[in-house]
């Protein structure tokens, strides 16, 4: 496969929700990379189910401009997450940087998984009280990370995929669990004001996305 990402017509696939394409949408316009987002209805999805690999989205379709090839089929979300921040420069420069953006994957996509858990299970309150004491533990997973960062950003000078998991990361905490009390939340917000600031585009699309339960 030729993953000629920069020169290619970029489609992506996925319900009219964040959820695991969410970071897809926000990579690519942090990158100022056109692409069509085509967000798939309800009543769309069981005649397009059968046409997508595995019936499962989000799915990146990459087309070369040109004659140069044709169109490839991108499945899996971290994947396509991963290698679109590659290609378009936003994920690190260093094997240090790298690491760190690898943590904040890991970190930041279990306690989402968590925070959707807990939000649509509706737990009863022992339970959730719980389940609450879990999620700090990630979060001070998390600022005990940030104590050896030394620029605004996460990983390095520069934006990278790890800034735009954490944006990710609170907006999903503050729909799902807003009165959650967490101590490193000003940390995140001034890293999210930093990288907004720096990346309009991104500032631009998050201001005018569709507003949807997750």
């Amino acid at each position: 496969m030729n993953f000629n990402i920069k020169n290619s017509n970029l489609k992506l696939l996925y319900f009219n929700i964040r959820g695991r394409g969410e970071l897809i949408r926000m990579i690519l316009y942090a990158a100022n990379k056109d692409f069509e987002d085509v967000r798939v209805t309800e009543n769309q999805w069981p005649s397009l189910k059968s046409q997508m690999p595995f019936g499962q989205l989000p799915v990146l379709e990459m087309t070369p401009q040109g004659d140069a090839g044709d169109k490839i089929t991108l499945t899996e979300s971290m994947a396509i997450a991963r290698l679109l921040a590659r290609e378009l420069d936003l994920y690190g420069n260093t094997v240090n940087e790298v690491y760190l953006i690898e943590r904040v994957n890991s970190l930041t996509s279990a306690l989402q998984e968590e925070i959707y858990r807990l939000h649509l299970k509706k737990a009863e309150d022992a339970e959730r009280h719980v389940k609450m004491d879990h999620l700090n533990e990630y979060f001070e997973a998390i600022e005990d990370m940030l104590k050896i960062t030394t620029t605004k950003f996460i990983a390095g000078s520069n934006v990278t995929m790890a800034d735009l998991q954490i944006i990710n990361l609170l907006d999903t905490l503050n729909k799902c669990l807003g009165n959650m009390q967490v101590d490193c939340k000003p940390r995140l917000e001034k890293i999210k004001t930093d990288v907004l600031n720096d990346r309009p585009s991104l500032g631009k699309y998050l201001r005018s996305r569709p507003n949807t339960d997750f």
